[in-house]
């Protein structure tokens, strides 16, 4: 079944006004709507346990009718669904089958950007915002943490078009203010305007960061790729740079920490036709893989470890396993976006070998990469616009979630989608 979250007007479980989505007035304005879901992260259900009596009054403090302390947050487990809870339950409590995550926003038309948390009741189909974090400049990509500063909790790592990443904590939505900042001025109010280098702290990035991932072998190790063509490996327990790979000379567009491995990264950079796999911890261990064409994008295999994929320019896939070093030709070659952009691809954690593919051709794809080929299961245009990010739920097999240049998320249940495949399901 397919779940598309089309929001004209959506309010969350409690009585609140319409939301994210102000579509309805562009289009009866004749305006072109120049708003885009960028980037989209799932949290895991063990970290959203924070309870919220009105998520409402937490995300607009200006329609408090009383203060709310953030002490109302219970940081216990989420409450379970007895199966009592109505259609139009209104409690503003996270549910056990329900499922959080974290996305950036952006309105060009208002200049409004907004980094926010949205929950998604699996059982009703429904989507409800849960705190927004206003976000000084457009958000390119966001990542859930749970690590920082020795501190166990909630947190979002934002990069936007400055040259530094905002990391939130998303267990404290009144405080709008960053918990950390990787890099950034040296003079703190100068934090969001212009800088020259000579004006950054050591180790800060000097060009806009694209990508971020976190590594979840090394929990207090981020890394993020800049404009300024350079990766860098920040210590979350000090929020400083820990070490700098400087070997591209263009913009990296693509970065991926290894599933298992700690040391292990792919990544690519803008226009380059080679993917590249190097050690952090090892100097000249880089390896090199020629592509068919420029990349998009790169991401790990979940269950066959030694390979990766990765997204072109113009619509291919390509699988290689890192064995063959340097120069190993490509495992399998297929086109899910032929003469457009293979702009994200994600592997889904729980079924070997499903990978899904979107495009700005505004489709999203299957594809079973099981065996010596990949075979096409599925290939649809929800209407959300350009794609720009995909991620497969951590807890839920089924669950794919898609984002782009329309005015909302999509939410697919791929259950029937692939039920002729006989996949295993590991949970």
């Amino acid at each position: 079944m397919v779940r598309a979250v089309k929001r004209k007007v959506k309010k969350s479980r409690k009585n609140a006004e319409p939301t994210l989505d102000r579509s309805a007035e562009h289009e009866e304005s004749g305006a072109k709507l120049a708003r885009a879901i960028t980037c989209l992260n799932w949290i895991p259900r063990a970290a959203a346990q924070p309870q919220v009596r009105n998520p409402f009054l937490l995300s607009f403090p200006s329609y408090q009718e009383e203060e709310v302390d953030d002490q109302e947050y219970d940081q216990g487990e989420n409450v379970e669904d007895d199966g009592n809870r109505s259609q139009d339950s209104d409690d503003g409590k996270i549910y056990s089958d329900d499922y959080s995550y974290v996305a950036g926003v952006f309105n060009e038309r208002k200049s409004d950007y907004t980094l926010y948390v949205g929950v998604y009741d699996d059982a009703r189909d429904n989507v409800f915002l849960r705190q927004d974090l206003p976000l000084s400049h457009p958000p390119l990509d966001v990542c859930w943490l749970n690590n920082l500063n020795g501190t166990n909790a909630s947190f979002a790592a934002v990069s936007t078009m400055l040259p530094y990443v905002e990391i939130f904590n998303l267990w404290k939505p009144k405080d709008v203010r960053p918990a950390s900042i990787l890099g950034g001025p040296k003079n703190p109010e100068n934090l969001y305007v212009p800088l020259g280098e000579d004006e950054l702290i050591p180790g800060s990035h000097k060009d806009t960061v694209i990508k971020i991932d976190w590594n979840r072998n090394q929990p207090n190790i981020l890394a993020t790729s800049s404009a300024d063509t350079t990766i860098k490996l920040w210590d979350l327990n000090t929020s400083n740079c820990a070490h700098t790979i400087a070997e591209y000379s263009v913009p990296v567009v693509g970065l991926q920490w290894h599933r298992s491995d700690r040391f292990l990264l792919v990544s690519c950079g803008l226009g380059e036709s080679r993917a590249r796999v190097m050690r952090v911890d090892q100097k000249d261990s880089g390896l090199a893989f020629s592509t068919a064409g420029p990349l998009e994008c790169v991401a790990w295999h979940p269950h066959q470890e030694h390979i990766f994929a990765v997204g072109m320019s113009a619509g291919g896939c390509q699988l290689f396993d890192v064995r063959g070093g340097s120069g190993g030709q490509a495992l399998v070659t297929f086109n899910p976006h032929s003469g457009y952009e293979c702009s994200a691809i994600c592997f889904n954690p729980h079924i070997n070998g499903l990978l899904a593919t979107g495009s700005n051709d505004q489709t999203v794809s299957l594809w079973d990469t099981r065996g010596a080929g990949a075979s096409k299961i599925a290939q649809k245009n929800f209407s959300i616009g350009e794609i720009l990010a995909l991620d497969f739920n951590p807890n839920h097999p089924m669950l794919l979630a898609a984002a782009g240049t329309g005015a909302h998320e999509l939410m697919w249940t791929i259950t029937q989608d692939i039920a002729g495949c006989n996949f295993v399901v590991n949970r």
